[in-house]
């Protein structure tokens, strides 16, 4: 003949969703792990240990891996978006601006799950023709490091003089 004890939920995390109390589950926080990881020599422990409480701490194994992996997988797709947008900042003014036609990371992606610089200027350039406020326009004019009095500088400009041709050449005028 089953008792009320004998029906009333043993496992340690679905006792807490009962309402039964929190004292089973701290029992079962409490077991000897090391750096993270289950002891492996503990015989005694294998043997003291109920099932219930084995697939409760399998279970809370499983739910600190899975949000571990949500994470990593974040941080993957963040960094695939900022390369994506450092690539279309040759074409677009803010690389940012590739998304904001409602863009998703996968159109720049290719079959690894690497991102794809020819997708990634495809896409820049198919958002540059739609907006072209938000194109990279190009230099009006080279650089000022790029430009003499006399006009662009030269491979026979750039050869050092010496001080007596540098003086002769100004005396003479």
């Amino acid at each position: 003949m089953m008792t009320e004890k004998d029906t009333a939920v043993t496992d340690p995390v679905d006792s807490v969703a009962a309402g039964q109390g929190d004292a089973r589950v701290a029992a079962v926080d409490e077991s000897p792990a090391v750096g993270g990881v289950e002891a492996e020599g503990d015989g005694d422990r294998a043997s003291d240990e109920t099932p219930n409480a084995e697939a409760a701490r399998y279970r809370r194994r499983l739910r600190e891996t899975e949000a571990e992996r949500d994470a990593l997988t974040e941080r993957l797709a963040r960094l695939q978006r900022a390369e994506a947008e450092r690539l279309a900042a040759g074409v677009l003014v803010d690389g940012g601006d590739l998304w904001r036609d409602g863009a998703d990371i996968a159109e720049v992606l290719d079959e690894n799950g690497d991102v794809d610089p020819d997708r990634v200027a495809a896409l820049a350039t198919k958002v540059a023709a739609q907006h072209p406020h938000w194109q990279r326009r190009a230099q009006a004019a080279a650089p000022a490091s790029e430009v003499t009095a006399a006009g662009t500088i030269t491979d026979a400009e750039a050869q050092p003089r010496s001080w007596r041709e540098l003086l002769s050449s100004t005396a003479g005028a």
